[in-house]
Order: C-alpha cells, then structure tokens, then sequence
C-alpha cells in the first residue's frame, strides 16, 4: 500500500472504493486497521482514506510514543479551527468518559459547517463497540451533505 513523505517521516495511507472522497481520523496511537467496520460499509458509495498515525502501524516512528506527543503539541491546530470550511461531522458515543461531550461541543461549535452526533450508546471507540449505529450515523450525514 501506498505511503507518503510528510515532514521527516513516511506515512502509511490506504485508500478504498470510489467516489466523494472521506478521511477517517482517529485518536492517539491508533493505525488504519481500526477502522475495520468502517472501511467496507463507507467504500461502498464513497472514496475512503485511512492512515497510520505517527510511529504506528507502517507509519515512521521518530522518537516512539513521545515523538507522537511532541508532534501533537507541536502542530496545535485549536486556533485555525474555524478554517475547517467542509462539512464535518463531530460523532461521540454518549457513554464516552475520557472526552466529555462539552469538548466535542466546543469543538463543533468552532467549525463553521460542523454537525454533532452524540450516540445514544457507546463509549470512547463508539465505532468497534457499535459499529452498526457509527455507521448509520456517518452515511446519514454523508448522504446529507453529498445531495446537497
């Protein structure tokens, strides 16, 4: 699979299905393989990318897990947020104890096209606990924004 020069490391990406591209982002440490009920559902109709963070997966390492932390408050991105000019959309499971949902209201509150959805189950990885209901939350949004 392809990978990309960003910076000083080589980053691992995949791209899946065609059409209207999407990125799926995830937390901290996480590597594309996490997506793994995502991927087939979403590449169906849309364009999926998923990537290797910073020294996981297939994705350079420079200075491990630290490397990781540093790169993030290297790159703090919270004052140009508001940039963001795409419809994004914020998705929490309403069970999550390590964000609080104020966080993610803050966070689409700042982000000028920004939807927030709050599972009515599910904790910090919403989308491996259920799947089934991240999924149908994504392709409602997407389909939303994609017929406009």
């Amino acid at each position: 699979m392809p990978r990309t020069k960003i910076g000083n490391i080589e980053m691992y990406y995949e791209v899946h299905g065609s059409g209207e591209p999407i990125v799926l982002i995830h937390g901290l440490s996480m590597d594309s393989s996490t997506w793994f009920n995502q991927v087939p559902i979403l590449s169906q109709k849309y364009q999926v990318v998923v990537f290797d963070n910073r020294g996981v997966g297939q994705t350079d390492a420079p200075h491990g897990f630290a490397g990781q932390v540093a790169a993030l408050m290297k790159h703090d991105t919270r004052s140009r947020i508001s940039q963001i000019s795409v419809p994004t959309l914020v998705l929490i499971g309403g069970d999550d104890i390590f964000i609080p949902i104020e966080f993610s209201e803050e966070l689409a509150g700042k982000i000028p096209k920004a939807e927030l959805v709050a599972l009515e189950r599910g904790g910090h990885n919403c989308w491996m606990e259920f799947p089934e209901l991240f999924n149908q939350a994504v392709m409602q949004f997407l389909d939303g924004v994609t017929s406009m």
